[in-house]
């Protein structure tokens, strides 16, 4: 897909892109401030800090219990760890963390831009995407957490930066780049391994392609994926003695078969084949609370949860706009020859979240994606109202 790019930034654009970048920074760092030396921390959050403690003092991978697991996967056990030998979790060093990972907010910010002049050839658009994004509080939370969200925001970004440029390019070595940074945002959270079904697709479905240079592509894509992957491979198999991929968490599948679903008495399946089964038998005995659930129900909780903090009207505002302007664009781009190969891996792994256990958490990484459709119909709207 070629793309007619404009061919420079100008200077109200420069000043727009640093506004949007400074406006991200200032939140950040209310949100940051509010929370720099907090040592509270929920159930999750002080797992992984545990985690790394145990993993970088006694050497033994485990989350939640003394004994090796892989109960996760180990993107941020990796790099919490490193933050606890550099920075220590003591106050002060916890705010060093969170400190980083307010620019790590910022530069995924500024990756939105760059995504979105890369699809679109309208650096309004990523400029656009960019704002509605500044103004998404719950972004910021995850800042001054301690959980897979910042770090993962941002290896997503990155990667889907690198791979839209390896595609539109000869070159070999950037789709062994984009297979490396695949496998680390695998590694720290492994839904999106889905994709990889469909991820060249885009070369593939192009009428003229060289279909050898396209093998090559896809081949240095998986080498670099299984060179990231193979020490944790490796290191299943020798500590737990088996082969894990990624994670052993189908905990998040059981409980997101049915609102409540412990209390209805179901026991957890050991197998794809129970789970089928115990799906099907939810099914049967209530289809229509099912249905809902797996549809309208997901959908809220996903996206229609706001904070209710400083800015929050404004923040629902530009939440709504990211997903009931952004989410038709791609519904409707599975509906165009064109764009239905990169769209089909947006949804694809949207399949994927909406099976397991629902939470606003898993849904704001879809936002970045949904912020560039929503910027495109905006910026399309104005160019043609102001005959631009």
């Amino acid at each position: 897909m070629n793309i007619v790019c404009d061919e420079r930034i100008t200077n109200k654009q420069i000043a727009a892109l640093i506004l949007i970048m400074l406006i991200t920074l200032i939140i950040g760092s209310y949100y940051v401030h509010a929370h720099l030396y907090r040592t509270e921390f929920g159930h999750d959050e002080a797992n992984y800090i545990e985690m790394a403690r145990r993993w970088a003092d006694s050497g033994t991978y485990s989350y939640g219990s003394d004994e090796p697991n892989a109960f996760v996967p180990p993107g941020l056990p990796i790099f919490l760890t490193l933050c606890y030998k550099i920075f220590g979790f003591e106050a002060k060093g916890l705010a060093a963390i969170r400190v980083v990972q307010l620019f790590f907010t910022v530069i995924t910010n500024f990756l939105v831009y760059i995504y979105g002049y890369q699809l679109t050839g309208k650096r309004s658009v990523g400029i656009i995407a960019a704002a509605l994004i500044s103004i998404n509080l719950n972004i910021y939370m995850y800042a001054c957490g301690f959980l897979t969200e910042n770090i993962y925001f941002l290896s997503l970004m990155i990667f889907a930066v690198v791979f839209t440029a390896a595609q539109r390019q000869e070159k070999l070595w950037p789709h062994f780049v984009s297979g490396v940074l695949f496998c680390i945002c695998v590694m720290i959270r492994s839904a999106i391994v889905v994709v990889i079904l469909f991820i060249y697709l885009p070369m593939f479905s192009r009428t003229k392609a060289n279909m050898v240079h396209v093998f090559k592509c896809a081949a240095l894509f998986f080498l670099g994926f299984v060179i990231v992957g193979i020490p944790w491979w490796i290191r299943n198999i020798v500590v737990l003695d088996e082969l894990i991929l990624f994670c052993k968490q189908n905990h998040v599948i059981f409980h997101g078969m049915a609102s409540g679903i412990e209390s209805q008495g179901f026991d957890r399946p050991d197998s794809v084949r129970e789970y089928l089964s115990l799906f099907l038998t939810i099914l049967k005995n209530d289809p229509k609370s099912t249905l809902y659930w797996y549809s309208f129900e997901k959908f809220e909780i996903l996206f229609m949860e706001y904070s209710y903090d400083m800015f929050s009207v404004i923040a629902a505002v530009a939440k709504n706009i990211v997903v009931f302007l952004g989410l038709p664009v791609c519904v409707m781009a599975l509906f165009s020859k064109r764009s239905l190969p990169i769209v089909i891996n947006f949804f694809a792994y949207m399949l994927v979240v909406f099976i397991g256990v629902p939470s606003s958490r898993y849904g704001l990484q879809f936002l970045f994606f949904l912020s560039v459709a929503a910027a495109w119909v905006l910026d399309t709207a104005s160019r043609k109202l102001f005959n631009k």
